[in-house]
């Protein structure tokens, strides 16, 4: 579940040719890897016009220095072992903020190869399982996902990838899991070891406003019937 050199060298160089957000004068990417599994892989990569730099516990105030003194305008990628939080980088705070963060392990593989922010982060590690399978990642990936990509959005994706529809459409998706009936769904089942139970009915609530303490497959296909002959 790792990426390979040349994939970490490609990804990098991916994120420093991104165009500049608003306010942006220079690229700084951290490249954080806390199991210090990719150290020989970072003094092997040389990329154009960025400087490398390696950030270790007690350099914080260095890199402080180097990034707004010595080196203002130029491209960076600091490579840290530490495990970055919010609050141990008040010295670089701004410049962390502001960075990309990098990482080479299989969740960052998958945001890099769907172009997902970080800010997906969790969902996907949390749902690791669902990309295991060639066939669902390929689905999800021919999709288009509309909107800003929220988590909800890629759920929805995803269980439709699960019902094995040809398009993103989760009114379609709903229809096709309700038809493989309400005992020993298979589908469902599918769904729930993919994407989980709560978030499966958080959706029915958020989606279709099915919001009954039982969550019977039998009660949410008379509810939606129900809706349905109300418009």
């Amino acid at each position: 579940g790792f990426m390979n050199n040349k994939e970490i060298e490609s990804a990098l160089k991916a994120k420093f040719n991104k165009a500049l957000r608003d306010g942006e004068i220079r690229k700084i990417i951290y490249w954080i890897d806390t199991e210090c599994a990719f150290e020989d892989v970072y003094e092997s990569i040389e990329i154009d016009s960025v400087l490398k730099y390696q950030l270790v516990a007690n350099n914080f105030y260095k890199t402080k220095y180097m990034l707004e003194e010595e080196y203002p305008a130029s491209n960076i990628l600091i490579y840290t072992n530490e495990d970055l939080k919010i609050d141990s980088a008040n010295w670089l705070l701004d410049s962390f903020l502001y960075a990309d963060q990098f990482y080479a392990d299989e969740v960052s593989l998958i945001l890099h190869d769907f172009d997902f922010p970080n800010a997906l982060r969790e969902v996907i590690r949390y749902h690791k399982k669902f990309f295991k399978s060639k066939e669902r990642y390929n689905r999800l990936k021919r999709y288009q996902i509309e909107g800003e990509r929220l988590p909800d959005n890629i759920l929805k994706a995803m269980i439709c990838a699960i019902c094995g529809i040809p398009k993103n459409d989760f009114d379609l998706a709903l229809r096709k899991l309700l038809r493989d009936g309400f005992d020993e769904n298979k589908v469902l089942s599918d769904v729930y070891n993919f994407v989980g139970e709560e978030v499966f009915w958080y959706l029915m609530k958020t989606e279709y406003g099915f919001d009954l303490e039982e969550h019977s497959l039998k009660k949410l296909a008379i509810h939606l019937m129900i809706t349905a002959m109300s418009f």
